[in-house]
């Protein structure tokens, strides 16, 4: 019907964008790198000859919050209504533990300080000490989660970004109470 300025567009898209094409599979992509730079993140709905691409639409949109965009994916499902009915399967069946390693794990001792890590919670962690239970500042179960996480990426040499892990089983026997003083050793 008239005519498309396709190539004026693509000059007008910031070098570190994240670009999604919406389309039957990844047609513009070697394009649009050239175009916009190595910089930009480029991203597709659907990839051509794909045999799930339910699976590979959630995967980018896995992918997409990661990179700090947050889709509304609640709009992909009919709204829950409350009280959910008797016989919802629950999704704590669904975490589990990879037990296939086994680690040395040190007891804490106040003597000799194995294994102590110090936190600092001012600056960026001041956050930390809005977790409360109780009108009690606690250290969150996800901090433990993620300290794992990190001593086991840091045991086999990657970053926590590149060693995906699965969490089961994960159980709290102790809350660790955070002090007015705001310096702790977990």
């Amino acid at each position: 019907m008239s005519s498309v300025f396709f190539n004026d567009a693509v000059k007008t898209i910031p070098p570190d964008s994240i670009i999604i094409e919406i389309g039957p599979h990844f047609l513009l992509q070697t394009l649009l790198r050239r175009t916009v730079g190595p910089k930009a993140l480029y991203f597709g709905l659907m990839k051509r000859n794909e045999e799930n691409n339910i699976q590979f639409f959630m995967d980018t949109l896995g992918k997409l919050y990661v990179e700090g965009v947050n889709p509304k994916i609640e709009r992909l499902y009919p709204p829950v209504k409350f009280p959910v009915p008797r016989g919802t399967p629950m999704i704590s069946d669904l975490i589990r533990w990879n037990h296939s390693e086994s680690y040395f794990v040190p007891k804490y001792s106040p003597k000799s300080r194995v294994f102590s890590r110090e936190f600092n919670f001012l600056g960026n962690d001041g956050y930390i000490l809005d977790h409360k239970i109780n009108r009690k500042p606690l250290f969150p179960a996800t901090g433990f989660i993620y300290l794992a996480w990190e001593a086991l990426a840091s045991k086999k040499e990657k970053p926590v970004e590149e060693l995906p892990v699965v969490i089961e089983r994960f159980k709290i026997h102790k809350p660790v109470v955070i002090g007015h003083e705001c310096r702790h050793y977990i």
